[in-house]
């Protein structure tokens, strides 16, 4: 491997505490049968090392897919689902629990003008029920990305009907039943809008890459020591530990 540094693993880090793997479903059959193995013996072993240890570690796994498909049609272990399932709590999505849209909302739009530096405070009632009726193909993450958008461009302190009705006709996912809403704006300001809506998405992309270049240059020049990468970084160590997890940094 390369190794010439004593680095701990996650499990080695997580010892007396816990681990979350999110999205399991989508483990490699290779890396399905190490988990197991991990679970059943209550030992790894580092990169590099030549011989394992014991670690005491509880693990929460999540999913958006259905395991016992999975199992059935052989793309997940069996051995491992039933290691897995000791305790299940089925979250619904969010098609099937409406009444939390509006804290959602609430929530992601305080977090977005806050990141974005933009005062929007409120959502229009209509804009609310528009959201409350939509599907929600991709789930809460796709709530969170359309208020993101929703902040940005929001030219005042409010977000109207109409924005998110446009946003929303911009999805991929079509909903059936719907009926074409009459926007009255001028074809030149709609094409400017999503041309500044497309450059402020590049831009998103593109600080979102330095930052997290950012936060493992630090962390690699701290030895992995969060508070003097933090300081190197001048941010918060809160700030940088929500960097680690937002940016899937190991």
């Amino acid at each position: 491997t390369g190794a010439v540094a004593r680095r701990a693993g996650l499990f080695e880090r997580a010892n007396g505490g816990t681990v979350f793997l999110d999205e399991v479903g989508e483990m490699s059959p290779a890396m399905q049968v190490r988990l197991l193995r991990v679970l059943e013996t209550g030992e790894v072993m580092r990169v590099g090392g030549v011989s394992a240890f014991t670690v005491d570690v509880r693990v929460i796994a999540a999913t958006n897919r259905d395991l016992a498909v999975a199992v059935r049609e052989g793309h997940f272990r069996r051995d491992l689902y039933y290691r897995l399932r000791g305790i299940s709590v089925r979250i619904p999505p969010l098609r099937e629990r409406r009444e939390d849209v509006p804290l959602l909302v609430g929530h992601f739009l305080a977090d977005a003008a806050r990141r974005h530096g933009k005062v929007v405070r409120s959502i229009e009632d209509a804009a609310m029920r528009r959201l409350v009726a939509w599907s929600w193909p991709g789930n809460v993450r796709e709530l969170r990305n359309l208020v993101d958008t929703l902040v940005v461009l929001a030219p005042g302190a409010r977000i109207t009907a109409d924005l998110v009705e446009r946003r929303l006709g911009d999805s991929p996912e079509t909903e059936p039943n719907r009926l074409p809403v009459p926007v009255h704006r001028p074809s030149d300001q709609a094409e400017r809008e999503m041309i500044y809506a497309s450059i402020l998405a590049l831009h998103r992309d593109v600080r979102e890459i330095l930052e997290r270049a950012a936060v493992i240059e630090a962390l690699r020049r701290s030895g992995g020591n969060r508070r003097r990468a933090a300081e190197a970084l001048g941010v918060s160590e809160r700030t940088l530990y929500r960097k680690i997890r937002e940016y899937g940094v190991a």
